[in-house]
């Protein structure tokens, strides 16, 4: 399961990146929202799987 949140966060860095507003970096707020969110499920699972 961590493995497919990491294709998932893999998959959502390259759609950032390709379509960010014409910017590399594009909306920083929403990226760091959805990294919060990535890492939250990690460590759940992380916990539910310790």
């Amino acid at each position: 399961m961590i493995d497919e949140i990491e294709e998932e966060f893999n998959y959502y860095e390259e759609i950032f990146f390709e379509k960010g507003d014409g910017s590399k970096y594009g909306d920083k707020v929403a990226m760091r929202e959805r990294m919060n969110e990535i890492s939250q499920e990690i460590v759940e699972l992380r916990r539910n799987n310790g």
